[in-house]
């Protein structure tokens, strides 16, 4: 095969596979580049095959005037193409690799505290966690006695204690549409409604609270763990939400009256031999008919300038 049958062969169709193989590097500057180095060499290459022939060769050869130059034309159109196929197809590997980004960025904030739905909804719809405003239902929950049992015991056995009551507290916080937002060595702070929006906050806060003392009464009925009781004080009301910290690591903070005055229901509930105290505004939140929820008035808690009005759940 001669210069010039190698010209019409196809192998001409090779320019076309470098081309394409230029779109792995997903840059199109690189493409354009590859398609005009081709137009040109095929240009080149056909004025060089042509050149020293006779006039009558290359009238035959040369049929149209324009038939090498449209070949060349193709293939700086297919670097073309190829840069633009090269530039969509980077942009969608960079949409896939912020969306990775975003799922790790959630695990961390979250931690393995967050249930599978929550967990899904956060993945799959926008959250946002920069800063926001957002009414939630705050718990707090604390473990009674805690430190004269600590004081006397093995330090795996504290541990084991520990892990058997979070290990089930969690799960139910989780199954109530909650996350466990921070631990507080004998106890721990969860939301509910946030961060994603929920209409029944206060109904989950409440019936998880519950779920957790029926399971506790179950567990020290069993003789299974160390004679335990706890506390929870719950309040709702509007809190700052979002991401605190450095760029290396990073909370998600909830923040706001609505925190201190939850905690100090949990304090509270010392006071009155409670173990779930809930303010006015979940009361009003909940069913009127819901029974067994007793008024205790309003009570002046320390760290609050006025007096707020409590109700005793159990």
């Amino acid at each position: 095969m001669g210069p010039r049958d190698a010209l019409g062969s196809p192998a001409f169709s090779l320019y076309f596979f470098f081309i394409l193989l230029s779109i792995l590097q997903l840059d199109a500057r690189l493409c354009l580049f590859t398609g005009l180095v081709a137009a040109a060499e095929y240009l080149i290459f056909a004025y060089v095959v042509i050149g020293p022939l006779e006039p009558e060769a290359q009238a035959s050869f040369w049929r149209t005037p324009v038939f090498h130059f449209n070949r060349s034309l193709i293939l700086f159109v297919a670097g073309l193409v190829a840069g633009l196929l090269a530039g969509q197809i980077k942009r969608q590997v960079e949409v896939s690799l912020r969306t990775v980004q975003d799922r790790d960025r959630a695990i961390r904030i979250f931690g393995q505290y967050v249930s599978p739905q929550i967990a899904e909804k956060l993945l799959h719809q926008p959250v946002e966690l920069g800063g926001e405003l957002r009414n939630v239902c705050v718990m707090f929950l604390d473990i009674r006695n805690f430190s004269s049992y600590a004081a006397g015991a093995r330090p795996e056995a504290v541990m084991a204690y520990l892990n058997t009551l979070f290990d089930f507290m969690i799960d139910v916080v989780n199954e109530h549409q909650g996350i466990v937002n921070k631990f507080l060595g004998d106890g721990f702070m969860a939301v509910f409604g946030a961060p994603m929006e929920d209409a029944e906050r206060c109904g989950h806060a409440v019936g998880a609270s519950l779920e957790i003392l029926e399971r506790l009464d179950r567990l020290n009925a069993a003789g299974k763990i160390h004679p335990t009781r706890v506390g929870i004080g719950l309040h709702m009301g509007e809190a700052v939400t979002g991401n605190v910290g450095s760029a290396e690591r990073k909370e998600y903070a909830i923040i706001g009256d609505v925190v201190n005055l939850a905690s100090r229901l949990e304090q509270a509930t010392k006071e009155f031999q409670a173990q779930l105290l809930i303010s006015e505004a979940v009361r009003q939140s909940l069913d009127a008919a819901m029974p067994g929820i007793e008024d205790l008035g309003p009570l002046a808690l320390k760290g609050q300038p006025n007096s707020a009005r409590v109700f005793k759940v159990a």
